[in-house]
């Protein structure tokens, strides 16, 4: 095991079932969304590009965050959220056109912050082709302040 400079277990593999990214499928996540890929994804290489997966997950964070309950991911709102940072770990190529899984948890809640595990999926592939872990700060933007996680988020905490 290795330990992060707060005595963690190193991210992204705290809090996750197996230490193998490999060994993750799509039935260990909460929610799924599909998404084709796009012509202009691809890089010079012929392969989807690897900034590419972060806004797949991006967009699939999004539409996470509105299952739990919130209307969207708004600075106006009184419980909103805003990245703190993210680990990613890319475990093989992919060419378009592919269909894409899109998977999220809600993998540790903290006070005032908590963290997703994202992983993209090839239709035809068990494996991730993508894991990433998000650490998501629950935030006001009215009052420019971190806020205690909204009890939504807390209701998805994943249970292992």
């Amino acid at each position: 095991m290795v330990l992060d400079h707060r005595g963690f277990e190193s991210l992204p593999l705290r809090n996750m079932k197996n230490s193998n990214y490999n060994a993750l499928t799509r039935s260990d996540f909460d929610h799924i969304i599909k998404m084709n890929s796009r012509w202009r994804d691809m890089d010079a290489i012929g392969h989807l590009n690897h900034a590419i997966y972060l806004t797949y997950m991006e967009s699939a964070r999004t539409d996470f965050y509105v299952s739990m309950g919130f209307s969207s991911v708004r600075k106006e709102q009184d419980k909103s959220i805003i990245l703190g940072g993210m680990d990613i770990v890319y475990l093989d190529q992919c060419e378009h056109p592919v269909e894409l899984n899109i998977c999220h948890r809600v993998n540790r809640v903290g006070n005032k912050s908590f963290d997703l595990l994202g992983a993209v999926f090839s239709k035809t592939k068990d494996h991730p082709l993508c894991v990433g872990l998000f650490r998501m700060v629950s935030f006001n933007y009215n009052n420019n302040h971190s806020i205690p996680v909204p009890k939504e988020v807390i209701a998805h905490l994943h249970q292992f």
